[in-house]
């Protein structure tokens, strides 16, 4: 199987583990006329998928009753959304916190561990994006090609309007020319701030200091320090679907003053409740993210150098979680499942594979 046949197939089987859980789910529920049953008897009575919420008051005692009240919302298998007898479960909680690739507006007390295959980086030194300038502070010979597995360790901690996020990420490289190697990347500090919180909008500030703790002549770490503000959105379209931006400008302190350049980064996703219950939920995600090289240099696989005079590269990331809450300390987690391929001819990396876990406190 080719990289990029690798993202169709994580889509059908995401969809065929969202279906089979679905249809598990719906009982075929077929009471005699008149017969009077319990709600938690009646939950998925009627058509697979489509839910009955009332109110407690209004929870019927008869068939007939259920027959003449007036349905709430009912969403069945043309939109692909479930939801269980009391309404919004955890998906709901935790539709704000979806995304993968676009960093969430809301702040989130959490405790990640992610995992991150990437097939095909070229031109690894760009603007000291990721690696330092080859042959000065970066690795010593010019590269054809890299390939790398990050893990990464992030906890975030703060409240409603405020957080500070860490992440660890330590590194698995494996470049075509220079030597393989692994240890510590650049670590990085994330603060978050909370600057419009309406029933629809959430607008917040971000900042993230990337800090140079990667060896950078071992293609670790990019040999300086860089900061990146931003600003990030949060647009609710619905109880089901929520649509997220983010629009940050990097930019390097201390790097080669030829070398190094500047990217603005911008990205626009949306996360939506398949199924949702108080144990178990579903969110599918997709989301597009796209870089600006305003400028720098980079170093070609035959070790010339070029100017980098405005390049705009554009990702794609479908992705799905998993949603678990066993009723326990640190009870609420998630598992996601996501990837990422490029679309344009300039690209940091052909093909990405994602995996990460989340815990909730």
């Amino acid at each position: 199987m080719t990289r990029r046949s690798v993202w169709p197939a994580l889509l059908v089987f995401s969809q065929f583990v969202c279906s089979a859980v679905s249809q598990g789910r719906a009982q075929d529920v077929q009471p005699a006329e008149n017969q009077s049953f319990t709600w938690e008897e009646a939950e998925w009575f009627g058509e697979p998928n489509a839910v009955l919420l009332p109110t407690a008051s209004d929870q019927p005692t008869s068939l007939a009753e259920y027959a003449g009240m007036e349905l709430g919302p009912t969403l069945g298998h043309d939109i692909g959304y479930c939801v269980g007898p009391h309404g919004g479960g955890i998906g709901s909680e935790w539709l704000d916190h979806a995304p993968f690739e676009i960093e969430r507006a809301k702040p989130f007390n959490s405790f990640r561990v992610r995992f991150d295959a990437a097939y095909g980086q070229e031109f690894p030194d760009r603007a000291e994006f990721f690696w330092g300038r080859i042959g000065g502070r970066g690795p010593v010979d010019a590269e054809t090609g890299v390939d790398y597995q990050d893990f990464r360790f992030r906890t975030e901690l703060g409240s409603d309007k405020f957080s500070v996020a860490t992440e660890i990420p330590l590194r698995v490289l494996d470049p075509e020319v220079n030597d393989n190697t692994a240890g510590l990347g650049d670590m990085s500090l994330t603060t978050k701030i909370v600057l419009f919180e309406g029933e629809q909008w959430l607008i917040t500030q971000i900042f993230k200091s990337h800090f140079n703790t990667g060896p950078p002549r071992h293609g670790l770490g990019t040999g300086h320090i860089s900061l990146e503000p931003g600003v990030l959105f949060r647009y609710k379209w619905s109880d089901f679907t929520y649509l997220h931006s983010d629009l940050t400008y990097w930019f390097p302190l201390g790097g080669d003053p030829n070398h190094s350049g500047q990217v603005i980064r911008y990205g626009f996703g949306l996360s939506h409740i398949y199924y949702d219950s108080d144990a178990f939920a579903i969110i599918p995600t997709l989301e597009f993210v796209s870089w600006w090289v305003m400028d720098g240099q980079q170093t070609t696989a035959a070790g010339a150098t070029q100017e980098i005079d405005g390049e705009g590269i554009l990702n794609i990331y479908p992705g799905v979680r998993f949603l678990f809450d066993t009723s326990r300390d640190c009870s609420v987690w998630d598992l996601g499942i996501s990837g990422g391929v490029a679309v344009t001819d300039d690209h940091w990396y052909q093909g990405l594979l994602r995996a990460d876990i989340r815990w909730k406190w």
